[in-house]
């Protein structure tokens, strides 16, 4: 049986960052919008709360990819995968996505919702 996932990446795991050689296995499906998210910084990653505002990311799929996943939630230890509805190529699809766990009150707010722009 088929068992396809959908993740929504939007920090360092998109193209050009240096954690996308872990979307490697995955299949690229295009730049999508987040809705009713903010998004913080560190100063290294960005992290998104529930929020009000729109983070820009890339949607990935992968079919049986539960290794691959493993992967993802070992590395976004401090996020819990978390599933969302994602504006991709104009039509809203489900996916899921890594939600920051922690405390943001004294990070940087990132007000375009759009890690490219940060770097």
């Amino acid at each position: 049986m088929k068992n396809i996932i959908r993740i929504f990446v939007y920090g360092t795991l998109r193209k050009g960052f240096g954690l996308n050689r872990y979307m490697d296995n995955f299949k690229y499906l295009g730049v999508g919008i987040l809705k009713n998210f903010d998004m913080y910084s560190n100063g290294y990653f960005p992290m998104i709360k529930k929020g009000s505002g729109e983070i820009t990311g890339e949607v990935y799929e992968i079919e049986n990819g539960k290794n691959e996943i493993a992967v993802l939630d070992q590395i976004e230890n401090a996020y819990t995968r978390t599933k969302v509805r994602v504006k991709l190529n104009n039509v809203l699809t489900d996916a899921e996505t890594y939600v920051y766990n922690g405390d943001v009150t004294n990070l940087k707010p990132i007000k375009s919702g759009n890690w490219i722009l940060q770097v």
